[in-house]
Parts: C-alpha cells; structure tokens; sequence
C-alpha cells in the first residue's frame, strides 16, 4: 500500500479506480500501484451491522413534510448501506446521514 493522494493515507486502487479518478480530474495518482492481498476488513456479526437501518423507519411519522423528509434519507440509506462494502467506514456514512436526517426532520416539523 501506499499513501493515496485522495486521502493522504494508506490506500488501495485498482485500475478501474484509478480510471475514474483520472476521469474526475484527480491527477497525482503516482502513489497508487494496485496490490495482489486484499485489506483485512474487520465484519460486525450480522446482528450488529443493520441495526442503524430501523433508525430510518418513517411509517409512524404523520403524511406531510416530515415523513417526505424522513423517506428520503431513508432511500439514500438503503442505497449507501447496498453500494459500500461492510466496514467502518460504512458505519459512520450511516450515522452521519442518521444526524443529518434527525435534522432536517426537525426542520420540516416547520414547515
């Protein structure tokens, strides 16, 4: 591994990776070389990993702005939790989006 330029820690790309960072106009990719063993991702047991999703739920909410509110992020949640591999990373996606979520349903009580 070495340092990515994207993040500026140890990384890992293939080339398909590097195509699309080129393709998004990142062009210090120097320090990414593509590397045979595959990280060790550390899996929360099953039970674990998907508990964060039923803070999504938005049937007890009321039909208007709140609940609108509510399935969006409930929609992208499903969407992140599905296109990102099980890790860390993934985790604090998800409890980011949880705040931000908590939010902008407090801010649609407004309206």
């Amino acid at each position: 591994m070495s340092k990515c330029p994207v993040h500026g820690r140890d990384c890992q790309a293939d080339a398909a990776q590097v195509s699309e960072l080129n393709r998004q106009g990142v062009r210090n990719l120097d320090a990414i070389r593509p590397i045979t063993k595959p990280a060790r991702v550390v899996v929360a047991p099953p039970a674990a990993r998907d508990e964060i999703m039923e803070q999504f739920e938005y049937g007890h909410l009321p039909a208007g702005p709140m609940r609108e509110t509510s399935k969006l992020f409930a929609e992208l949640a499903g969407r992140v939790q599905s296109w990102l591999p099980r890790c860390e990373e993934r985790g604090v996606a998800l409890r980011k989006l949880l705040e931000g979520k908590d939010a902008a349903v407090r801010a649609a009580r407004k309206l």
